[in-house]
Parts: C-alpha cells; sequence; structure tokens
C-alpha cells in the first residue's frame, strides 16, 4: 500500500494531467505524515497500547486506500496519501513494542526479523498484484484491491492480536 502510488503514476499522471513536480509529491506525500508522526505515535502507543492503537491503525490504512480509489484530483489523491502516512505510522513500532511483550530476549531479534521480512515480502507480492489489477482494471481498481486486503488485515489484526495480560497462561502440565 505504500508504494501502489507508484505502480498507478502512469496512469494517475494521464487521469489527472499531472506534471512531474505534482507527481512526485503524491509520490512522498505519504511519508510527509509518516516521517513527522514516529516519536508523537510512540508516546500514543506507550500511553493506550498495541491492541487499541493498531486496530485504528489498520482500519485507517483500509480507509485511506479506499479514499485513493474514489479520489477525483490531485487533491484527494494527496490527502488519502496523508492519511495513509498517518494510519500506517503505527506500524514498526507497535510490531516492535508487541514483540516485546510476546517474546523472551533470546527471540526478540529473530521474531523482529520475521516482522520485517514480512513487511518486505509483501512488496514482493503486493507490487504485481497491484500492478496486475492496474493494467486489467485501471489505476482504481488498484487502490480498491490493496484497500480489501487491508481491510483482511484489520479484521484479521481485530479478530487474533490480544494484549498479553489479556491471555491465558499456559501451565507447565498443560503442555506435558
Amino acid at each position: 500500500d505504500r508504494i501502489s502510488v507508484s505502480v498507478a503514476g502512469p496512469q494517475l499522471e494521464r487521469s489527472f494531467h499531472l506534471t512531474p513536480v505534482e507527481l512526485g509529491t503524491l509520490f512522498s506525500a505519504f511519508f510527509w505524515s509518516y516521517a513527522l508522526l514516529q516519536i508523537p505515535v510512540g508516546v500514543v502507543l506507550d500511553r493506550l497500547g498495541v491492541t487499541r492503537v493498531g486496530r485504528w491503525s489498520a482500519f485507517l490504512w483500509s480507509v485511506a486506500q479506499a479514499l485513493t480509489a474514489f479520489a477525483g484530483g490531485f487533491a484527494g489523491i494527496f490527502a488519502a496519501r496523508l492519511l495513509l502516512g498517518i494510519a500506517e505510522t503505527p506500524s514498526f513500532p507497535a510490531s516492535s513494542k508487541a514483540t516485546g511483550y510476546w517474546f523472551p530476549r533470546s527471540e526478540r531479534a529473530f521474531s523482529t526479523a520475521l516482522y520485517d521480512v514480512g513487511a518486505k515480502f509483501s512488496n514482493v507480492i503486493g507490487v504485481p498484484l497491484v500492478a496486475l489489477a492496474v493494467v486489467r482494471l485501471g489505476w482504481r481498481w488498484g487502490f480498491a484491491t490493496v484497500a480489501a486486503l487491508s481491510l483482511v488485515y484489520f479484521l484479521a489484526f481485530y479478530v487474533i492480536y490480544r494484549d498479553p495480560s489479556k491471555s491465558r497462561s499456559v501451565t507447565a502440565s498443560e503442555l506435558a
């Protein structure tokens, strides 16, 4: 979802008669809000927790992608990209915090590496998928596809993720 706008860039450029500067602005809009909010979001995560912030984050990035699919021009896409940056800002700090909650120190590097490789591998899968949707169905469907996949992630996170304090501990006798 972060790089989907670059895949759709040529079609967006043609559809809205964007200049190279406008296209570059759309490509970077996500990173403006994402970078500016890293530290404040860390504070919010420490106060409100991974569960609450993670749920809102995943939901809002689905909304941001859907708004992009329905955008009527540069301003709408720009606003949706800023919202996507806001929505995704908590993802890495939340994952790091959750890793600290759920894994002992001896396993944190490996679990962090698994999270990070998953994030990188999503680009390996996502870019061709978005490109296929954009080429076959148009740029709006490319963003709609990402919005749908993001919504699936939100639902999975909502159902599966629990704060460790709300999780039942397994005793040694139950493992035997």
